[in-house]
């Protein structure tokens, strides 16, 4: 699913759909962004997406200039996911559980893309 958040981002109106992409994969999404025309992929300033690096790679290879990010919803489900994996297996010392600390959740989320 290929959406123009632009509207949401400047305040002006609601998210868009652009289009329904079929393929979870690097080659389908690299070949969507390469046939739209190139006055439009020069508007493209920020990609944001989950952290599948596919889309990452096919980002920086179509649209050179623009700034790939992790969507913050899906950004903050990954962190409450790692959260819980993280806090049951983080140890005291003495076999009692602890909350994650902020570094073992951003190792977990490994949110650099």
């Amino acid at each position: 699913m290929i959406i123009d958040l632009t509207g949401i981002r400047d305040g002006t109106g609601p998210a868009r759909l652009l289009d329904m992409v079929e393929g979870r994969s690097k080659q389908a999404f690299k070949t969507w962004l390469a046939e739209r025309p190139d006055a439009w992929r020069d508007q493209v300033e920020v990609v944001a997406m989950d952290g599948f690096t596919g889309f990452k790679t096919a980002t920086a290879e179509e649209l050179p200039d623009a700034v790939a990010v992790i969507a913050r919803s899906l950004l903050e489900t990954r962190r409450l996911q790692a959260s819980s994996v993280t806090g049951v297996r983080a140890r005291d010392g003495v076999g009692r559980t602890r909350e994650p600390t902020e570094e073992q959740l951003e190792a977990a989320l490994d949110v650099d893309i």
